[in-house]
């Protein structure tokens, strides 16, 4: 099996948002989209993912606020990247 074979199924459609947003504009595409996470992309480059798991341990845990953080801020950075050729095994 091949990623390929997963993105089909699961679709691929990609949802990001820019370093410099705010993490409630986030909130607010992930709440509207239904999804989990965003990827981070600047000038077509992926600089990192920004998740509800980022939400809840940078953000709630420590007392932040949604609209004062910048995504760039707590984003998971240095994701590891497959291509759809790749095999899952």
């Amino acid at each position: 099996m091949k990623v390929a074979d997963i993105l089909k199924a699961k679709g691929s459609n990609i949802f990001s948002i820019l370093p410099d947003s705010s993490v409630y504009d986030a909130l607010k595409i992930m709440g509207q989209k239904n999804i989990g996470a965003l990827m981070v992309i600047e000038d077509d480059e992926l600089m990192g993912i920004f998740s509800e798991r980022d939400y809840a341990r940078k953000v709630v845990l420590v007392n932040r606020t949604s609209r004062d953080t910048l995504i760039g801020e707590i984003m998971t950075a240095n994701v590891i990247t497959v291509a759809p050729a790749d095999s899952i095994e």
